[in-house]
């Protein structure tokens, strides 16, 4: 972990996957801690949990989306513009991740910053489906998304010819997948709330 409580990332430690934000490689372990608190119980884990959480929902935009590093993660990968999110490896387990977080952290103070954050992400997630654009891509998400624009922007790897990870491009398992999962949890929690 980096001293701010966020994970660092391949580019940092081993000059591996340039293109993965520090938000993508801290949504990711937050939600190994979370498997792990699950699993072992370790009160350890949970400070670990809490910090990895704290980071993400100090990049959450005004518009519900995790941003993919701040001033002080800047060239912890290639992909480090603040005003754009990742949606291959970010939002979708970050999703998963603090709804996972607040139902292992129920002692934390910080439950309910997780919970708003949760709902921020969910509402950002349903309102930047694609919709009408293609039928091909109808029902899913690109690859990334500029925030301040609010338009489908950008390429994770601005040198690789096939636009991988960026706005032309659509994954259903590692991108559609979590954030689908990710929302229905969110929807059957918060029916189990409501009743």
């Amino acid at each position: 972990m980096h001293p701010s409580g966020r994970m660092m990332t391949g580019w940092e430690t081993a000059q591996f996957e340039p293109w993965r934000p520090p938000s993508s490689e801290t949504a990711l372990a937050l939600h190994a801690f979370a498997q792990g608190y699950f699993v072992c119980r370790e009160d350890w884990m949970l400070v670990r949990l809490d910090a990895l959480a704290q980071t993400l929902i100090a990049w959450q935009h005004g518009s519900g989306g995790i941003r993919n590093c701040d001033a002080t993660s800047h060239n912890a990968a290639k992909q480090n513009d603040p005003n754009m999110t990742d949606l291959v490896y970010t939002d979708g387990y970050a999703l998963i991740a603090l709804q996972e977080a607040a139902v292992v952290s129920t002692h934390l103070a910080n439950r309910t910053a997780y919970h708003t954050t949760v709902d921020r992400l969910a509402d950002f997630l349903r309102l930047i489906q694609c919709t009408g654009e293609d039928p091909v891509w109808d029902g899913a998400w690109r690859g990334s998304y500029h925030l301040e624009r609010r338009v489908w922007y950008g390429s994770a790897a601005p040198e690789n010819d096939l636009e991988e990870g960026g706005m032309n491009a659509v994954y259903t398992g590692w991108c559609i997948a979590p954030i689908v999962y990710g929302l229905w949890c969110f929807a059957v929690l918060n029916d189990a709330v409501m009743r």
